[in-house]
């Protein structure tokens, strides 16, 4: 084999090579970085906060996920705060249910301390047609008096006990077409922003058999109009709503009270495991629930059983006993004072926010579970 001579002025020139070589190698790796410099983190958007809702198929983002490495230390301070509820409206929402039937207390209401009024009720007729017994320019002047305070109103259908002419109302395409025609144009005439149905678990199965197809027409009904379709639910007859309704509505207002499982009828326990019953077991974004809260109490007899006919508005039971805001049992009664509705605040930070039964039943000036709900709600 012959053997390859390499010629003076070659090596010479592979020598000149590889020093070049060496330097090129040098210089790229005196910009490696020193394994003892701290690296910083991306933050994670699980530890921006501890309340960011998730539901059973949701898990908290990772190191490797988008939404991890977009939480960066530069970050400026409105990203940090979406990352803390992408949910969150600023301020919460207060829905507040306005009794017909003592209407009065629009006058003296603060309404800085709400973002929503439901009137409630107004239902149909046999043949459809909405009746509501407060006057005309009555209903008008509240209305308006509401949105000259930058609150909108809702009509509220149903309640406990109203809800006999429905099933025949949307049981079949024609009646229930012509319903939510007159109920447009109620909601035309008064000027108002939205329909809340808080129609009960003594509804016959042949309205729930109904439900989906009335709530698609009314949905329809307030995506033309520009109109909310809100609801009022208890977990006692959750069940009679398929998954698809739910989705249907912009809020859905948990009724986490009155209830017989424990020994107060509101608990702060009962209530968060309502927000889970719904958040969790039927899926629904915890930005669309709002926390239900009472303004009344109930009493139990000798044995710690509730009677369901003993009511009490929170203001009378102040005036029965003064101090009864520092606890949640005054004179027989369980109810929901100071403490417990702060926690509840607490428990809503990652809902929408919260629903109260009823406004004429709050307290006045500073002892107003209202105000106390506005002021640390955020």
């Amino acid at each position: 084999m012959k053997q390859s001579i390499l010629r003076p002025n070659a090596m010479v020139l592979l020598a000149i090579l590889f020093a070049i070589f060496l330097c090129g190698f040098s210089a790229c790796s005196s910009s490696i970085p020193d394994p003892s410099m701290e690296i910083m983190k991306p933050a994670k958007s699980g530890e921006a906060s501890a309340m960011v809702g998730t539901t059973e198929t949701e898990s908290p983002a990772n190191e490797s996920s988008p939404s991890a490495m977009e939480a960066t230390p530069s970050a400026s301070s409105e990203v940090s705060a979406s990352l803390e509820n992408p949910f969150r409206t600023e301020p919460k929402e207060i829905f507040g249910y306005l009794p017909l039937w003592d209407y009065a207390c629009c006058e003296t209401l603060d309404y800085k301390n709400l973002t929503h009024i439901s009137l409630a009720f107004v239902n149909p007729d046999e043949k459809g047609n909405m009746v509501c017994e407060v006057p005309e320019a009555d209903l008008k002047a509240i209305v308006m008096k509401a949105h000259d305070q930058g609150v909108k109103v809702l009509v509220s259908l149903g309640g406990a006990g109203g809800s006999d002419n429905y099933p025949k109302l949307i049981s079949e395409p024609e009646p229930r077409k012509a319903f939510v025609a007159n109920l447009a144009s109620f909601v035309s005439d008064y000027a108002l922003d939205g329909i809340d149905l808080d129609i009960e678990g003594e509804a016959p199965p042949l309205f729930w058999s109904s439900y989906e197809l009335w709530v698609t027409a009314l949905r329809s009904l307030c995506d033309e109009k520009g109109l909310l379709l809100t609801t009022a639910v208890g977990n006692w007859y959750a069940g009679n709503i398929t998954p698809k309704t739910y989705g249907m509505f912009d809020r859905i207002a948990v009724m986490a009270y009155d209830n017989d499982v424990d020994t107060m009828h509101a608990t702060y326990q009962y209530a968060k495991d309502c927000i889970g019953f719904f958040s969790v077991l039927r899926k629904i974004p915890k930005e669309k629930l709002l926390l239900g809260v009472p303004f009344y109490g109930r009493g139990y007899d000798a044995n710690g059983k509730l009677d369901w006919n003993s009511y009490i508005a929170y203001k009378d039971l102040l005036k029965l006993n003064p101090a009864a805001g520092a606890g949640d049992s005054s004179n027989g009664y369980g109810y929901n004072g100071t403490e417990t509705l702060l926690k509840k605040c607490d428990l809503a930070r990652d809902c929408a926010g919260m629903m109260v039964w009823e406004l004429s039943q709050d307290a006045s000036g500073e002892a107003s579970l209202l105000k106390l709900m506005r002021d640390n709600l955020p």
